[in-house]
């Protein structure tokens, strides 16, 4: 794949300008809750990539990250190719099963200055005999995205490397929208903090803001470059997306008195 892109770039003739609104990828749901639909991403959700891995990852210019390939492949997509490399960082990528001594081992190897990976591992991680035995020089960061990770996984991690696992919330439909950030105090458990330059709130079935404490949906406000066009050749689904000015994205939880978004499940 990669000397074929490069071959490409060579090419000035395989190079046209596009607009942000021109459709540029499809990727599918996971299916959770119902079969998998296409969700249809122009070129301004490309460009867009870049603040997930600029607020959220916290990478730097120069500097390595390794997004673990177990997350999916689309998220393995943006992960490279619109997130990282937008912000010049040097990508890692592991073809092979998950194991967790060996994934431990492999991260010493690699030392990278950020490593992403899902709740999934990172339970299997902490249990690990290992992990009292990682060092690594470089590592700064660590996050986790996919589903909810449990505060008693943070904390063992922690205890073990001395690195808060910083969670975060997307979906295939956006870009990450709520994350605990860089230099931002964690609430162990929460899903953290609108993305800077997004409205993210909890909303009652009037499309009104909750109260603190009080569950509703989760729902993005307007029609942000980070959200997806819609979903291919499904105007009915695409348009139940949408509560007044409001995008609901499926998944209820409340707002504290601080602003944190806290995760309570699928509606």
């Amino acid at each position: 794949l990669l000397p074929a892109l490069a071959a490409c770039a060579d090419d000035g003739g395989a190079i046209r300008e596009t607009r942000a609104s021109d459709p540029a990828l499809v990727y599918y749901t996971s299916g959770t809750t119902g079969p998998p639909k296409a969700v249809l991403h122009d070129h301004g959700y490309t460009y867009t990539q870049r603040y997930t891995s600029r607020f959220w990852h916290g990478v730097r210019d120069g500097e390595l990250i390794w997004t673990t390939s177990d997350t999916g492949w689309a998220k393995a997509a943006y992960g490279v190719l619109f997130g990282p490399w937008s912000e010049g960082a040097e990508v890692v990528q592991l073809h092979g099963r998950f194991e967790p001594a060996a994934e431990l081992a492999f991260l010493m190897d690699v030392d990278p200055h950020v490593f992403c990976g899902p709740p999934t591992e990172f339970r299997m991680l902490v249990k690990e005999e290992s992990l009292v035995r990682l060092r690594c020089e470089r590592l700064r960061e660590c996050v986790s995205a996919g589903e909810p990770l449990n505060p008693e996984v943070i904390r063992a991690w922690k205890d073990a490397t001395g690195i808060t696992i910083r969670d975060g919330y997307g979906q295939t439909e956006s870009i990450l929208l709520v994350g605990n950030f860089p230099g931002v105090p964690v609430k162990a458990g929460s899903m953290g903090l609108p993305m800077p330059g997004h409205r993210v709130d909890v909303i009652d079935e009037r499309g009104q803001v909750a109260e603190p404490g009080q569950v509703g949906d989760i729902a993005l406000f307007g029609h942000p470059p980070s959200l997806f066009r819609g979903y291919w050749k499904d105007e009915a689904a695409t348009a139940r997306t949408r509560r007044g000015d409001w995008y609901v994205t499926g998944d209820r939880g409340h707002r504290d008195e601080d602003g944190y978004l806290w995760f309570v499940g699928r509606d």
